[in-house]
């Protein structure tokens, strides 16, 4: 589906390079506003009903009776979708149905198979890029210094992780194999759901890692850590850590 624009804060990374032992990446500005998103119900006169209802309370779909619409489906306004919420790129016109959703709780957005993204005002939409991940609930948030210990498993997994940090300075994202057969690779997207990097240049075991040069209190990151091609499940240990000085 779209993603919304609105107010969406930014990671503010481009990629530079994904070689050697970690990747690394310069810092860009936030994203800029745009679009438009209706999370409440359209206005109504007294007396008079909404398009998307008659007076016996029966829902309306194209100007007939039938069911609210569903997660993807283009909307004109919020009151049309079962998610309660409708977000357009390129106005009210040509919106499409999400529903709200709450970044304190890792991968909100699971069934969605998308992220839960900011939408300015302090409201939080399921929206951005396809993101599928697993069944299980390794998906966790985390902040400066946070490491946790996850599995891929069956072969093909993938769990989803938030980053929100009040630091400043550099950073780094590593994912560490515990078993010599397990494969990682992981894609990072920033706060407006644009991807940022995806680092997949390591063999089975080894480490693979990303440097943010200069990560702000504002910037927000989504890390999705996937099956790269293992021979077998096995553990990893993902981290957000300031980066060391040399």
């Amino acid at each position: 589906m779209k993603r919304a624009c609105i107010t969406f804060v930014s990671i503010g990374l481009v990629t530079a390079a994904c070689g050697g032992s970690s990747g690394s990446v310069e810092p860009l500005g936030n994203a800029a506003p745009s679009g438009s998103s209706d999370l409440g119900a359209p206005e109504v006169a007294p007396g008079s009903t909404s398009d998307s209802e008659d007076p016996t309370g029966a829902t309306k779909k194209d100007g007939g009776t039938g069911p609210l619409r569903g997660f993807g489906e283009a909307c004109t306004a919020s009151s049309q979708c079962a998610g309660g919420a409708c977000t357009s790129d390129d106005g009210p016109q040509n919106g499409t149905c999400t529903r709200p959703c709450s970044q304190e709780t890792p991968n909100d957005c699971r069934k969605e198979k998308t992220l839960c993204l900011e939408i300015g005002g302090g409201s939080f939409v399921c929206s951005g890029p396809e993101v599928t991940t697993g069944t299980d609930t390794d998906d966790a948030n985390l902040g400066l210094g946070d490491c946790v210990t996850r599995e891929l498993s069956p072969l093909g997994d993938a769990d989803l992780f938030f980053i929100r940090a009040a630091y400043e300075g550099p950073m780094t994202i590593s994912v560490v194999p515990q078993n010599p057969g397990l494969d990682v690779g992981f894609r990072v997207y920033d706060g407006a759901g644009s991807q940022m990097a995806n680092l997949n240049d390591k063999p089975p075991g080894v480490r693979e890692g990303l440097n943010v040069k200069s990560w702000i209190p504002s910037n927000r990151a989504f890390v999705l850590v996937y099956d790269a091609g293992s021979s077998v499940a096995g553990s990893y240990r993902i981290c957000a850590e300031k980066t060391p000085t040399l």
